[in-house]
């Protein structure tokens, strides 16, 4: 049995970054226990007990108990083999920690082979109010599209319902996103209260179920939340960005050629944007240019340009729209030559 001094040399040598000669096997219990209650204390100490043979499942559950050391975010082996020794319920006590930091996919690994309690523990920690642990939830268990831990649609789904009514704007996003790809009537099904979240992904993704699920009634929801000049800006907006993104010009004419000429400069600007890309149409276009926003008026006049303008918006009439018109390419040159030698 080796002496209290040969114990306290090794420690000593452990926390100093160095790689003693010590045999755990060999040592007495008394012995183990020692070195174990002298390492403990320190980072380094626990460290190398996580990556000694020393762990079992009693030591990994007194290792677990220092949580701060599993939510740091730097990949550390150790942390894993400490998760893989943990008995069940100590890990599932542990999972918001460890779910928050780089151990979380040997947890999530090590839960999947019971899938209910992999999902239970997923709920359980959406529930909480740790948003570090919420939002790895969420980019471990839906953002993979290979379904690493054999979820399966339906759980998947079950995690991604939870995790919609998270804290956390970021998981929520994700969440939507998930199910806007995989359950598109879910978040359809609840666009008015989903419109009026905080995070603008989940509005972007829940409009973007909407339209999918029934374009005709996406439009009358999104016309009628557009003209509520009470609804916050931002939630305004995604659904001006929903719509000009998902419906034909025809549909969206009159409601682009208000916005670009509203009040509000994102509204206006967002709505000049979709002009731009989207929607070259006259009507708009004349709005635009008398908006009260010198950045949207640009655009109209870009747009409206007789020479080189879109024709869809009614600039360049004459000619092929792709091509500028010969004829009026040179008028365009003497005029300019006449405005330089007028100076």
């Amino acid at each position: 049995m080796s002496g209290r001094d040969d114990i306290e040399a090794w420690a000593t040598a452990i926390l100093a970054g160095g790689d003693p000669a010590v045999e755990p096997d060999r040592l007495a219990d008394e012995d183990r226990q020692r070195l174990i209650e002298r390492l403990l204390p320190s980072p380094a100490g626990r460290r190398w007990l996580r990556g000694s043979s020393l762990l079992d499942p009693a030591l990994a559950a007194r290792l677990l108990d220092i949580e701060d050391d599993f939510r740091a975010p730097r990949r550390d082996a150790t942390l894993d083999a400490a998760i893989a020794t943990a008995a069940l319920d100590e890990l599932v006590r542990h999972a918001e920690a460890i779910a928050a930091g780089a151990g979380a996919p040997a947890l999530w690994a090590r839960l999947s082979g019971q899938p209910e309690l992999l999902v239970a523990t997923a709920r359980r920690i959406a529930a909480g109010g740790d948003s570090q642990a919420i939002e790895a939830t969420a980019t471990h268990l839906l953002l993979d599209r290979a379904d690493t831990y054999r979820l399966g649609q339906a759980r998947r789904i079950e995690v991604a319902r939870e995790l919609l009514g998270s804290a956390s704007g970021t998981a929520r996003g994700i969440a939507a996103e998930h199910l806007a790809r995989v359950e598109p009537g879910e978040l359809a099904r609840r666009i008015d209260e989903l419109a009026r979240d905080p995070a603008a992904q989940v509005r972007g993704f829940a409009w973007l179920a909407m339209f999918r699920v029934d374009r005709q009634v996406a439009a009358e929801r999104a016309f009628t939340f557009l003209a509520d000049e009470a609804a916050p800006e931002e939630h305004r907006l995604s659904a001006l960005n929903a719509a000009g993104e998902a419906l034909p010009t025809a549909w969206v004419v009159d409601v682009l050629a208000y916005f670009v000429a509203h009040p509000s400069e994102r509204l206006a600007r967002a709505a000049a944007d979709l002009l731009h890309r989207h929607h070259r149409h006259p009507d708009i276009a004349v709005a635009a240019a008398g908006s009260p926003h010198p950045e949207v008026r640009e655009i109209a006049t870009r747009l409206m340009d007789p020479y080189r303008g879109s024709p869809a918006a009614g600039g360049s009439r004459p000619g092929d729209p792709t091509r500028e018109d010969p004829l009026l390419r040179l008028m365009r040159e003497l005029e300019e030559r006449e405005n330089e030698t007028g100076r």
